[in-house]
């Protein structure tokens, strides 16, 4: 997938989804209604928490009244009981004000005018905004932990109360900026049905997700978020999970920009829940029956993100979760419904990050498209058996795979066994394409990309692309491909423009493959190997082949071209071109047919030195 065409999908969110300046005008600072006799204070009545609620929404629904379209709340700390409903067509400014939900607020704290509790009852809004202030729900979820927020779940009033801090569903026009939404028992903001939703500057604080945006969104803008949660930062959801579910559809068209995320959790991820018994949650929510239905989350950019997750969580408790979570399926929950979803047309772009454990980007189930990532760098070393880029299979869930996955951009220092892309056991990628790529590993065997199967688990890679490639691992070696004896079918790859470096004592194997049929076609190809460029190395009863196609300007210098592996016997390994390099006397490897062609280094081999091609029968010197 070309990135200028993946771009070009999010050509609608222009200059309109430019962050708004931090600095704003006088004019834009003079209100209408200022909200007036509200009782400040942390500890008050709930009774008074109720009037600083109500006062709050006769002021919103006088401005309704009157056209005006502005509510300021004064400077202070208030407590609320109840939900702060926003009406359409009004903005409600709350700069220099904090609003704590008082225990067993069995509500959201603020929500558009429409929302009832129940999706079947709610009814739209347009045009709403919220600016400025801290929402504080005043609750946590995990309780035990080292939170230095006090407080825990809701109390009995409140007990079937997912515990959002704001909810605004089927919203037009929805803007939400210059604020911060902090230690709320589930997501701090949950987005459902919205269309036109521009959200910038918020700071998020909390031990479940930041962001979630459910079915049925679209046109969808999100910028300059800071977030330190226990869960995702910022999450879509085309089929939530049932007990919180408001909306299930498709989500389409939305860029995020500039995340970031400091805690061992995701900073952006696309996928799905599942839908699992039918949701229980009485006089609350109650959820959308399941269809059945094949949802999908497309036309998407996340760009700018950074994070962080060496950091522990706000409980004290720390994550394996990757910044980037990119995970769709058609699910095997053990359920009485099933929601698929796919991910299609996924951009990724311009990711920093430092990564404790696990990998930077993980993708999982069987539903994935078309996905691009450009520009990432993992900012730290992967330790033992780090993934850059891994395809996992999830629990409750099938094995991850993508139709293409093209990588465009990658910086990444590894470790022990590491691999910039893993392909896990019952995983595939049908077109996987790697350009301008430049890892470093100083400890370890570098694998660029590794199929990693295991017995009764294959793995499938028909196509691998590799261009502007330079690996730099000394003293340990390199694998560009290494595909063990679980990989099925045939692998095609082409290989241009590689510059290795390695020089480890265990040697390089470039390409590798322990079972199946790999081809290469390899071009432009300069290398420090003392090991091999291709390697067979059949193991537990496997059978396979290779195949290498070298083009002319290709250069190993006097190191080895091939190596047989032990079990590699009675399978096809040929290696041919003009550029290939033998000592003349092992050119039993190559499984030699008419045509084939090598340059021997052996001065006693045949008639000396020189470029020899096979007639059938005999090796004959061409010059």
């Amino acid at each position: 997938m070309k990135a200028a065409a993946v771009l070009g999908l999010f050509a609608w969110l222009g200059t309109a989804q430019t962050p708004p300046s931090l600095t704003r005008g006088v004019a834009d600072r003079l209100y209408t209604h200022v909200v007036s006799g509200l009782v400040a204070g942390s500890s008050v009545s709930t009774a008074t928490a109720a009037w600083n609620c109500s006062q709050i929404n006769a002021a919103l629904l006088q401005a309704t009244a009157t056209g005006s379209g502005t509510v300021a709340l004064p400077a202070g700390t208030y407590r609320i009981s109840g939900t702060i409903s926003v009406p359409s067509g009004v903005r409600l400014s709350a700069y220099g004000a904090t609003l704590i939900a008082i225990g067993g607020n069995a509500r959201p704290l603020l929500a558009n005018a429409g929302w009832t509790g129940n999706p079947a009852t709610s009814t739209s809004n347009s045009d709403v905004t919220v600016e400025g202030g801290t929402w504080d729900n005043d609750c946590l979820l995990k309780s035990g932990g080292n939170n230095p927020k006090t407080g825990a779940w809701y109390g009995a009033s409140g007990a079937n109360y997912p515990g959002w801090l704001a909810v605004f569903d089927n919203t037009t026009r929805l803007r939400i900026r210059d604020a911060t939404f902090q230690w709320s028992a589930k997501y701090l903001i949950c987005l459902a049905a919205v269309t036109d939703a521009k959200l910038d500057n918020l700071r998020l604080t909390s031990t479940s997700d930041g962001i979630h945006v459910e079915g049925g969104s679209s046109r969808i803008g999100i910028s300059d978020i800071f977030g330190r949660t226990d869960d995702d930062c910022v999450a879509f959801t085309p089929a939530d999970y049932p007990d919180y579910r408001i909306s299930v559809g498709d989500i389409s068209n939305v860029q995020v920009r500039n995340v970031h995320q400091n805690s061992s959790s995701t900073a952006v991820k696309f996928g799905c829940g599942y839908d699992g018994a039918y949701p229980s949650i009485a006089g609350q929510i109650v959820s959308p029956t399941p269809t059945n239905t094949q949802y999908a989350i497309v036309d998407v950019a996340a760009i700018g993100i950074r994070g962080d997750n060496r950091h522990t969580n706000l409980d004290g408790t720390a994550s394996t979760a990757s910044p980037i979570v990119i995970w769709a399926d058609d699910f095997v929950a053990p359920s009485s419904y099933v929601t698929p979803c796919k991910a299609d047309r996924i951009l990724v772009q311009d990711v920093r990050a430092a990564v404790a454990a696990g990998s930077l980007v993980s993708i999982g189930g069987s539903l994935c498209g078309d996905l691009a990532l450009r520009d990432l760098a993992c900012l730290n070393y992967l330790g033992s058996a780090g993934r850059c880029v891994q395809f996992v299979k999830l629990a409750n869930c099938n094995a991850g795979s993508a139709g293409s996955l093209s990588i465009d951009g990658f910086r990444c220092p590894v470790g022990q066994d590491s691999a910039l892309v893993y392909v896990g056991s019952d995983c595939a990628c049908n077109d996987l394409t790697l350009h301008d790529v430049k890892p470093v590993s100083s400890t370890a065997t570098l694998n660029l990309v590794l199929g990693g199967g295991v017995s009764g688990h294959s793995i499938t890679l028909p196509r691998i692309r590799l261009s502007d490639i330079a690996v730099d691992s000394p003293p340990q070696p390199v694998n560009l491909v290494s595909l063990n004896n679980f990989c099925v079918g045939t692998t095609y790859v082409t290989a241009t423009n590689i510059d290795e470096k390695g020089s480890g004592t265990g040697g390089d194997r470039l390409f590798t493959a322990d079972g199946g049929a790999l081809v290469v076609c390899l071009s432009s190809f300069e290398g420090q190997s003392i090991g091999a460029v291709f390697r067979a190395n059949l193991t537990n009863g496997a059978s396979g082949s290779i195949v290498g196609l070298v083009g002319d300007d290709c250069d190993t210098g006097s190191n080895q071209w091939i190596s047989k592996g032990s079990g590699w016997a009675g399978s096809t390994f040929r290696v041919v071109g003009r550029a290939v390099r033998s000592d003349g006397v092992n050119n039993a490897q190559v499984g030699s047919v008419q045509g084939d062609m090598f340059f021997n280094t052996n001065a006693a081999f045949g008639t000396g030195i020189g470029l020899y091609g096979y007639t059938g029968a005999v090796w004959s010197k061409l010059y």
